[in-house]
Parts: structure tokens; C-alpha cells; sequence
């Protein structure tokens, strides 16, 4: 059997990595330890605001009215977008969450609002006929602070309440782990740095081991390998298919074990992100919809993507044009999935924007249940928390009685420890291919591994290589010229 992957990174740098009160990989925050407070900036263009952490009960540095005071811990907040509720409940402060969004999927933070300690957020009046000032005002002027995002900062910065607004940009980062370590943010506004920290070491050690047993399981002895190759695809309100490539999905993807196949046909339909910052994926209008049925037709797995939730494979295909005679692999084979498993009491919103966020390890460990597995795909989404199989399984609503004591981890931790936080786009990659029972790596296979191109693998064996192109799907034995190759099989 091939050697197992695994990290060289050994405790040491957990302390210089996840558990540093500094982000990272984050991009968009920065902190600074000063004698008596903390400096955080919000640097993602929206937010692009200071503020300054002293001890509650104390006198707060005079710095200027270019930065914010917020005396800490917080007791209670606002919270306007749901990805907060998540972060509070890891910090163990979901208590202090004094308003939150209507659109909320928590059980625990429901339960809050059922025995009137929290409140659905309302907002100021509006030209269509939403919100209402004098509530809205109530709401805010009772809490400590507002957290919200940069789409909404500019109205409270325009208000009465800029003094109280925290913006937060998780959503805006490029890499899942980059989103998660977003609670040392918050964790800064409560006091919280080291349960912060410990949170994003247990979140990336997780992310890191299952991403590499996926990557590695392929690489078993005798196995015929070839990636799976997986679509997120959708229809959107104006009628639009798209195949969906953004950097972060394709990332999440490759950490899963999975593939993009040739796209290099459909060229003519990628576009680039409004911001031109990177391609956006493969849209196809009314006029296209045949190319964009004859490119599906090159995947194994399609996840969907569309709104209203609540889809089956069948409402999916009328969405796509696909007729059964048309014979596309995934939905033939009913490997079609939904990301609606899991959602808000009230049916309107879904769990993947809200705790997918921060535990990007939890959403991982659903896409490898689904493309790794050896049962069927109905069974291979009976465990998961975010993907649906969409021909069988129904959508679970949160209501207020399910809220748990503890919320439990969703993904499985392994031995491989992993501390280098140095990817900004989210993808780990194999560093060092070596049993885990070896006190040391073989020095041959630590240079010849990979540092930093994540798409081949390499494994050194007794008298041969095996190397991995895993953009390509191929794997090649690479032996002595003038000796006998060694018999692994055809493929």
C-alpha cells in the first residue's frame, strides 16, 4: 500500500500560525497589541474602518475621531447578517446577540427571539414600502455595537448609529479558511482571542486532513484512479445557466478530490467577475442553452445552485432543458444535489450562508461524502449537513425545539496535524508524502514533493515513482531506464 500523506509541520508552529491573535490568512482584518488596548482594522474596501478595544470599566485612549471605541467584552449586539450567529456560538457569547436577522437558520438563536431575548432585526425606512425608522431606532440604540457587512455599512455610517457599526467582510475573502479565521475577529470584541484561535487551529486541522485523505485515497494500491469532476450549476432569476468557477468553489472542489474537466470548447461563454478580479464561470442565455446542456454532459456530479430552494432532480432538469433521452451522466446516474439540506425555520434561507462559512471543514466533509463514496448517491448524502441529494432526501427546517446544548462537530479529525496557514486561496496541498509512524520523512521524497503547485502529487517507492497530474486525471510510474518495470496495472 502507498504511504499515507500527512504534514511535516509539527506543534511548533501552531503557536506561530493558528494560534496567533493576528490573522493568517485572512485578508481583510489586521490587529495590533498595544499596553491597554487593541487596535483592529476593517481593510475590505465598504468597510475600511478602525476601532479601538480597551477593558470595560476603564478609560479608552484618546487616538482621534477617525477611530471607533468599543469597551470589551461586548454585552449585546445586533447582528444583521446571519454568518454572525455562527461565530458568537463557537465563542461560547451567542448570548450577547441581542438582535438578529429575520433570515436566520440557527435553532439556538431562534430559540433566543421564542423566549423574547433577542428580536428580528428591522431596518430604517425605505422607498419600498420596508423597514420602520422609529423601531429600527429602538433596536439600535440598545445594543453595545452592530455587526454588519460592507453592502449595509454605508447606511449605518450615514446614520445615527455609525458610532456602534462594525464592519465585517468575511464573505468577501478569496479562501474558505481565510472566511473562518474571521473569528479572531470577533473573538477580539469579546474578549475571546484564545478560544478564537483554538476554534481556527481545530477548523484548519480538520479542512487540512480530510482534503488530503480525499487527494490521497486515490493513490491506494491497485486502484484506478480518476478524479471526479463536479459541477455547481444553476439558472438564475433572468434566465441564465451557468456552470460556476469562481476561485473559491474551485478550490473547495480540488480539496475535495474532485476535477473540472476540459472546459477549453466553452470558452466563448466564461466571464469575468463585474470587479474583473477573476472568471466568474460558463453562462449560457436562451440562445446557448444546448451548449450548456452538452458541457454537463461531461460531469459526474452536478450540485445545484438555483433559487427558490427546495428542488428535486426533476424541478432541476426542467430548469436545465434536460429530457431524459438527452442521457446526461449525473442525472441519469441521480447524482444530482441541492446545498438546501439544511435551512431556517421558515423555509427562507439556507445553512450554506450561514455556519458553511465558518466551518468550511463541515462542508468539505459533505463534498467528500458525496464524490468518494462507495454506496449510492442517495446513501452517500445521509450524513451530511449542507448537500441534499435531490432526487430522495428532504430538506431539514430548524425550529427553535431543536437547539442543542453543545453544537457538535460536522467533520471527522484525523492523524494528520496540520499548521501551515500560508494558502490564501483555501487549498491545501500535500508538503511531504510519508507514513505518519515515521519518526522521519525520507529525505528523496521531501524534495521531490510539491511545495506549492497544487495539481501533482508525487509518491517515491522502493526502486520507482508514481506521480499524479490531478488536473489531468493520469497517474505515471517512473522507473530506472535499463531495469524491469514494476507490474501495477494497466491503468
Amino acid at each position: 500500500m502507498l504511504k499515507t500523506v500527512t504534514l511535516a509541520a509539527m506543534a511548533a508552529s501552531v503557536a506561530a500560525d493558528c494560534m496567533a491573535t493576528q490573522p493568517s490568512v485572512a485578508r481583510f482584518f489586521t490587529v495590533e497589541i498595544h499596553n491597554g488596548y487593541k487596535l483592529v482594522r476593517s481593510t475590505q474596501p465598504g468597510c475600511g474602518a478602525q476601532y479601538v478595544l480597551y477593558p470595560r470599566g476603564q478609560v479608552p485612549p484618546a487616538l482621534g475621531d477617525e477611530y471607533k471605541y468599543f469597551a470589551t467584552p461586548l454585552r449585546s449586539v445586533a447582528l444583521t447578517q446571519t454568518v454572525s450567529n455562527t461565530f458568537l456560538e463557537i465563542l461560547g457569547v451567542s448570548s450577547a446577540a441581542s438582535v438578529i436577522s429575520s433570515y436566520t437558520v440557527s435553532a439556538c438563536m431562534r430559540e433566543r427571539v421564542v423566549e423574547g431575548l433577542a428580536v428580528e432585526y428591522v431596518g430604517p425606512s425605505n422607498p419600498y414600502g420596508g423597514g420602520n425608522d422609529t423601531e429600527h431606532a429602538l433596536q439600535m440604540s440598545g445594543v453595545d455595537a452592530v455587526f454588519t457587512d460592507p453592502f449595509s455599512a454605508s447606511s449605518f455610517e450615514a446614520g445615527d448609529f455609525a458610532a456602534k457599526t462594525i464592519c465585517t467582510a468575511e464573505t468577501y475573502e478569496e479562501g474558505q479558511l481565510s472566511q473562518a479565521e474571521w473569528i479572531k475577529f470577533y473573538g477580539l470584541f469579546f474578549d475571546k482571542e484564545v478560544e478564537a484561535a483554538t476554534s481556527m487551529c481545530g477548523t484548519a486541522s480538520r479542512f487540512s486532513c480530510n482534503s488530503i485523505s480525499a487527494n490521497a485515497a486515490p493513490l491506494s494500491e491497485g486502484s484506478s484512479f480518476q478524479a471526479a469532476r463536479v459541477a455547481f450549476a444553476s439558472k438564475d432569476y433572468f434566465g441564465e445557466l451557468k456552470i460556476n468557477t469562481v476561485p473559491k468553489t474551485l478550490a473547495l472542489l480540488r480539496n475535495a478530490g474532485a476535477m473540472l474537466p476540459d472546459m477549453s470548447a466553452y470558452a466563448p461563454h466564461l466571464v469575468m467577475h463585474y470587479t474583473g478580479a477573476y472568471e466568474e464561470g460558463y453562462r449560457f442565455n436562451s440562445s446557448s442553452s444546448d451548449k450548456f446542456r452538452e458541457a454537463l454532459s461531461m460531469f459526474d456530479i452536478v450540485i445545484d445552485e438555483s433559487y427558490p430552494y427546495m428542488q428535486t432532480q426533476e424541478t432541476i432538469a426542467a430548469l436545465y432543458g434536460i429530457t431524459p433521452e438527452m442521457q446526461i451522466p449525473a442525472f441519469v446516474n441521480g447524482r444530482v444535489y441541492t446545498l438546501d439540506k439544511t435551512m431556517s425555520h421558515n423555509g427562507l434561507a439556507s445553512d450554506i450562508y450561514e455556519s458553511a462559512v465558518v466551518e468550511p471543514d463541515s462542508l468539505l466533509a459533505d463534498l467528500i461524502a458525496i464524490i468518494n463514496t462507495a454506496g449510492t448517491a442517495a446513501e452517500a448524502a445521509s450524513t451530511t449537513s449542507f448537500v441534499r441529494h435531490a432526487a430522495s432526501d428532504s430538506v431539514t427546517l430548524l425550529s427553535h425545539e431543536m437547539c442543542a446544548a453543545e453544537r457538535p462537530l460536522r467533520s471527522q479529525s484525523c492523524d494528520i496535524v496540520f499548521t501551515n496557514l500560508q494558502d490564501e486561496a483555501g487549498l491545501l496541498i500535500p508538503a511531504i508524502l510519508v507514513d505518519p509512524m515515521d519518526e522521519e520523512p525520507d529525505a528523496t521524497t521531501v524534495a521531490g514533493t510539491p511545495s506549492n503547485a497544487d495539481l501533482f502529487t508525487v509518491c517515491e517507492r522502493d526502486g520507482y515513482k508514481i506521480v499524479k497530474s490531478i488536473q489531468c486525471g493520469t497517474q505515471y510510474v517512473l522507473y530506472p531506464r535499463g531495469q524491469v518495470p514494476p507490474a501495477l496495472g494497466d491503468e
